[in-house]
């Protein structure tokens, strides 16, 4: 039988027969690559970064990666788990577990022991305490006296912003999927609404920094939402896919890739997700480590950085760094992860 030229992303997006467990772990390992400059050399940018004349930062393209698949699947959850109790049920089982354990381990036993504080001085510390509240998504940066010599300062997990923008995220798929919004005519005045309010917080952001940085990854959230509701039209196809990886390296070109982007990067991350020739459906079926090695990454690094002085040659920190993270996604991932996602099937 010919092989059709264009394949519909409903059809190909049923089942497990895709590559996201795979992109999924090579967008942990960017994120790992990229935090290795600022956390060890005091050097802000990665050579992709300046590859890309500071316009695509690895780190924040491996959030957007994550972001955008995470609309697509979350989107098809909300509509098959129907109800708030399921939906968020699954949502709060698959992220706070594991980070209230991580938290904890800081917290009463590497913080306690790395500190420059006495024991007693770092046990009777509301700072000590107040770390916790990072389980409930109230961010907190430091523990008293934790790395207060490494050079990128004593942040002790800088990853975790990103779970409280990726949290609205959810809620913001439920309402879409509440009120109906899905449908046709409703999803195109939202999706006008939407790019509105995207333009003047991008106008905002100008004065309040923070906005920049959330803007896209919820914009690209949205993105996969989009592409869930019309998957039946969607149409991939290895063609069209390299005129938009053309079109993306272009823009990177002459300097518009930070608006680009959602153009062209839904598209590519379909087809390498969903229709690549060569499919890696089968990994991580014993173990999906991503989450976990975002947990653990940030702090292993600083802890490697720490006990290399302070200060150390970034490359060396994410070799140095990176079994030791993998391991930890994997232990994450077998001791909370699996009997929570059991305990939810049940």
């Amino acid at each position: 039988m010919e092989k059709k030229k264009f394949q519909s992303l409903e059809e190909i997006s049923q089942g497990r027969n895709n590559n996201l467990n795979f992109i999924r772990l090579i967008a942990a390992i960017m994120v790992i690559f990229s935090h290795s400059f600022p956390i060890s050399g005091g050097v802000e940018i990665d050579p992709f970064t300046l590859l890309t004349d500071g316009q695509v930062g690895l780190g924040a393209l491996a959030v957007d990666i994550f972001f955008f698949y995470g609309g697509f699947l979350i989107c098809k959850s909300v509509c098959r788990l129907k109800t708030f109790r399921a939906y968020f049920r699954a949502r709060i089982l698959r992220i706070f577990p594991p980070l209230f354990i991580i938290c904890a381990i800081l917290t009463f036993f590497v913080g306690a022991v790395l500190t420059e504080l006495t024991v007693t001085q770092y046990f009777t510390d509301a700072g000590t305490y107040k770390y916790l509240l990072n389980s409930f998504l109230i961010l907190q940066r430091d523990l008293p006296g934790v790395f207060i010599h490494n050079i990128y300062g004593s942040v002790v997990n800088g990853s975790l912003w990103t779970l409280p923008v990726e949290f609205i995220c959810y809620i913001m798929c439920y309402v879409i999927y509440k009120f109906d919004w899905l449908k046709d005519q409703n999803i195109k005045w939202l999706t006008a609404f939407f790019i509105v309010g995207c333009l003047g917080i991008r106008i905002l952001s100008g004065w309040v920094p923070v906005l920049s940085a959330v803007i896209t990854p919820i914009s690209l959230f949205y993105e996969g939402i989009l592409c869930f509701k019309y998957r039946n039209k969607i149409k991939l196809n290895l063609s069209v896919c390299m005129m938009m990886l053309f079109g993306m390296i272009t823009s990177v070109a002459i300097g518009v890739a930070q608006y680009t982007v959602f153009m062209f990067l839904p598209y590519i991350l379909l087809y390498i997700g969903y229709v690549s020739k060569y499919k890696f459906f089968r990994f991580a079926n014993k173990a999906e480590i991503s989450y976990g090695m975002y947990l653990c990454a940030f702090p292993v690094q600083q802890i490697v950085c720490h006990l290399w002085g302070g200060k150390m040659n970034p490359y060396m920190n994410f070799l140095v760094s990176m079994p030791v993270i993998v391991m930890l996604g994997w232990i994450c991932y077998r001791i909370v992860e699996k009997p929570m996602a059991r305990w939810m099937k049940k």
